[in-house]
Formats: structure tokens, C-alpha cells, sequence
């Protein structure tokens, strides 16, 4: 399937993605694989994770698990989803402070 959108990644959720690499939960890996898949090519989609909008900044985030949240913002000009982070709750999760820009594919995000 074609990729309708950029994913920008933060520095915190590239260290997210480590950490999920190392952390041996299969059934988190594989939904923040089905996240990142959907965000790639529809970030509007209602499924999965169950969006919901970010309360005290802008954004949104997708449930992982009972605790953990992807949190991330949509750039609909520049076709682009702002990833900040792959783990914690909402609290954990506010984007007020510089990112570094990295760029990744769905296919080498947790999977590897």
C-alpha cells in the first residue's frame, strides 16, 4: 500500500522504540506496528488504538496497552505525523520542547 504520509519521529519516541525492541512484550510490539501502518497511510482512521485528542496540547494519542500511549500530532499540509512519544500516559507525553527530525518507514520502526 502506498504511503500517504511522513512519520517525523522525536527523540524520546526513537528512544521508545528501543526500548520496545529490548523489551520482549510481542503483543505491544505488534500494535504499535498496526499503529504506525495506519498513521502511515491514514492517521484519521478510527482504528486501531482508539485516537483520541490530546486534552492540554495539541495532538492526539492511540492506546498500546492499559498504560501506555502513542502520542502524535498531524501536519495535513506537509503530509506528515509528528511522533513524541511510544510510551506512558498522557502526562508523560507533552511535546513542549525541541525534537530531532528523523524519518523512518513503518517496516523499520519496532519490527526489527
Amino acid at each position: 500500500m502506498e504511503v500517504a504520509y511522513k512519520l517525523i519521529f522525536y527523540k524520546d519516541a526513537l528512544n521508545d522504540i528501543n526500548y520496545w525492541k529490548k523489551s520482549g512484550d510481542k503483543q505491544a510490539k505488534n500494535k504499535i506496528d498496526k499503529i504506525i501502518k495506519v498513521l502511515e497511510e491514514n492517521p484519521f482512521s478510527l482504528t486501531p488504538g482508539e485516537p483520541e485528542a490530546l486534552r492540554y496540547t495539541s495532538g492526539y494519542s492511540r492506546r498500546i496497552n492499559k498504560k501506555d500511549r502513542i502520542t502524535y500530532d498531524i501536519n495535513e499540509d506537509a503530509k506528515e505525523v509528528i511522533i513524541f512519544r511510544m510510551r506512558g500516559h498522557y502526562s508523560d507525553n507533552c511535546p513542549n520542547y525541541p525534537f530531532l527530525k528523523i524519518s523512518l518507514t513503518a517496516s523499520s520502526a519496532v519490527s526489527n
